[in-house]
């Protein structure tokens, strides 16, 4: 995270590394308001959302718009490291959150939020209440 070193008011601004198989969120989710940039510094991450799927690598960047269904995965054998860079800044209470749910079968919208463990979060689904995944942060 480096809004709180930058000190920016509008924009977000987070560096994250992605082993092989790691993507930068749990699950696919989509911004109500913000608007994301990628921009790969190293290897090569795989955006796949709802308009299609494209492979990002080192030195090219992509636009996710608000409202667009996404999550980037690094499938490749070596680390890939990156900026993802959006605006607002605060936006986690327009975001849902896009999770296979065992119980309903299908991919439902889920709450993310603090676990009665403290330092853990949780999936739930807003279908059924099934908690699908925990989290430590």
């Amino acid at each position: 995270m480096l809004s709180d070193e930058l000190d920016t008011d509008g924009v977000s601004v987070n560096h994250y590394t992605l082993d092989p198989g790691e993507s930068f969120r749990v699950s696919t989710h989509r911004h109500g308001v913000q608007e994301e940039i990628f921009y790969i510094v190293s290897g090569a991450v795989t955006f796949g959302s709802d308009a299609a799927e494209t492979t990002v690598e080192a030195g090219e960047l992509v636009r996710i718009p608000p409202g667009t269904s996404q999550l980037g995965t690094n499938d490749g054998d070596t680390p890939a490291t990156g900026l993802a860079i959006g605006a607002p800044r605060e936006y986690e209470e327009e975001t849902e959150w896009l999770v296979e749910c065992p119980d309903c079968d299908e991919r439902t919208v889920h709450t993310f939020g603090e676990a009665a463990t403290e330092g853990e979060y949780r999936y739930e689904c807003t279908g059924c209440g099934h908690e699908t995944y925990r989290v430590s942060a």
